[in-house]
């Protein structure tokens, strides 16, 4: 987006929010919420110092309401602001929401035990929602592609997932990824490799792709009468994604396996990781993305040997160790 100013031109960068650090983003949270409010006809006023629990007060337009407003990252709640006419206003699944406080502690005290806690019941040891959920066992953490993290976040993130599995042991934390990616050298974690497809999973995994009935039953007759041992070979998700898609552009299953397989090489690395959004796989070899290979067999054996470590190995689920 281009603003222009005399005989300049201002570009305008958006900015990544998990770089920000504490103070700025309570200053990018402000104003997302004071523009939405906005809408609503309230003018918001950030406040330099917390003032009767309030961290900006909005007035509508009417004049006769007047908001004090709590700004936090997520659902929280605090004995030191009950009484005290203050509402919270947080995100959740990239929604804000503005609650009266006290509304808030009745639904929790209607709905959890959380008032019944020593964290609540005690001077100073308030904790917020997000943190009890996590002690409280009720809560799980499934992330799937560790092995898609930038190599820069790994470590950090790693940490951040040992930290959390020691200070809640109550909390299930269940991670995804390729074999021999850091996270399952931590001891923190245990190993638990994904169970492989059987023919019995091919016609409800292949019903959830999005593609016509019709088509579904050719595919799943095409995978039944293949000469090339197919069934065999797809034990992954991703394989069994791979075939369709195959056989989508060539509207058969090739009947020799290195046939299979040189259509498969081209499929796997011109648009699966080109279906993943903002994700672009780092490739080690050194070599282009497009190599031209002029002898036709050596692109065969390299099909075939890329294509047996990428989808044939057994890719692992690995799952908090437990304490």
């Amino acid at each position: 987006m281009l603003f222009r100013r005399e005989a300049e031109a201002l570009a305008l960068v958006p900015i990544a929010y998990e770089k920000l650090n504490a103070r700025q983003k309570e200053a990018f949270n402000f104003q997302k919420v004071a523009a939405l409010l906005a809408n609503y006809g309230f003018n918001c006023i950030k406040l330099a110092d917390d003032w009767q629990g309030a961290d900006f007060l909005a007035y509508h337009n009417d004049g006769e309401q007047t908001l004090k407003v709590q700004l936090k990252g997520r659902l929280t709640i605090d004995k030191k602001y009950k009484g005290k006419q203050i509402y919270m206003a947080f995100p959740m699944s990239e929604t804000w929401y503005l609650v009266p406080h006290d509304k808030l502690v009745q639904l929790v005290e209607e709905h959890t035990n959380w008032m019944e806690t020593k964290s609540w019941g005690e001077e100073g040891e308030d904790e917020d929602s997000l943190s009890y959920l996590q002690r409280s066992g009720r809560l799980a953490y499934l992330l799937d592609g560790f092995d898609e993290l930038d190599e820069s976040l790994e470590k950090e993130t790693l940490h951040e997932l040992e930290f959390l599995s020691q200070k809640y042991p109550e909390l299930l934390i269940v991670v995804t990824s390729r074999p021999n990616n850091a996270v399952q050298k931590s001891a923190a974690f245990r190993i638990i490799p994904v169970a492989p497809l059987t023919p019995g999973d091919y016609a409800p995994f292949i019903n959830k792709l999005g593609i016509t009935a019709t088509q579904a039953v050719q595919i799943k007759e095409a995978i039944r009468k293949s000469p090339s041992k197919l069934t065999s070979l797809i034990s992954t998700p991703l394989m069994l994604t791979m075939v369709v898609i195959v056989y989508q552009s060539e509207y058969e299953i090739p009947e020799t396996l290195p046939e299979f397989f040189d259509k498969l090489f081209h499929v796997v690395f011109t648009r699966h990781d080109k279906l993943k959004a903002a994700y672009s796989r780092k490739h080690h070899s050194g070599l282009p993305s497009r190599t031209q290979v002029i002898n036709r067999e050596s692109e065969s054996i390299s099909a075939t040997t890329c294509i047996a470590r990428f989808l044939c190995s057994n890719s692992a689920a690995i799952r908090r160790r437990s304490p």
